[in-house]
């Protein structure tokens, strides 16, 4: 993995952190999804490879969480 994904994700979680959001396992798994992936992901897709990892994962955490990064700016949501 690059120096700039990792950096990437740190940020993210900081800032989620910082504005208090709760940084779980699942909340990083879901970081790792977007940042690691070489195009745009939809929650359905986000959800589908999360639950690799979390297979109790809900849909709605998936939601929360890009809600929490678009709100801080970090994501911006594609139409």
């Amino acid at each position: 993995m690059s120096q700039y994904r990792e950096e990437l994700e740190s940020t993210w979680e900081e800032r989620l952190a910082h504005s208090g959001y709760r940084v779980t396992e699942r909340c990083q798994a879901i970081i790792r999804a977007i940042t690691r992936s070489n195009r745009a992901l939809d929650p359905l897709a986000i959800f589908d490879i999360v639950r690799q990892e979390f297979p109790k994962l809900g849909l709605m955490t998936v939601y929360r969480t890009i809600q929490k990064l678009e709100d801080l700016g970090l994501l911006q949501k594609m139409h």
